[in-house]
């Protein structure tokens, strides 16, 4: 439950600037629901970890890790191509599926900058 302007602008923020992005490797939103009070995003399953849990368990072996960070790499380039700056890229943001697919979540610190790119 949202209970102050700030949160509601933060959660329409992550939203709009979820809708605008659609790459393999970013969770895809699927809808935003309201009911009274309660707001919420509906965003693409993955069945995985995160890259927080991954590095806290063994070392990445090298190869795999410039996998992850070329992922990372174009999730972003494809974001800032659309005016989108991410903020708050680290471990805990990024999800590591059971199949081997890197997708960038949680975009709600992003800015939206339609003009500078």
């Amino acid at each position: 439950t949202l209970k102050t302007t700030r949160e509601l602008e933060r959660f329409r923020r992550e939203a709009l600037t979820l809708s605008e992005l659609n790459h393999p490797n970013i969770v895809r939103i699927i809808d935003n629901v309201q009911h009274t009070s309660i707001l919420a995003l509906v965003l693409e399953f993955v069945d995985g970890v995160t890259l927080r849990d991954v590095v806290a368990q063994r070392p990445i072996p090298l190869v795999r890790a410039l996998e992850i960070a070329e992922a990372i790499a174009r999730a972003l380039d494809h974001a800032h191509e659309r005016g989108v700056i991410h903020r708050d890229v680290k471990p805990d943001n990024v999800l590591m599926s059971r199949d081997g697919q890197i997708k960038l979540g949680d975009f709600g610190l992003a800015k939206l900058d339609k003009g500078a790119f």
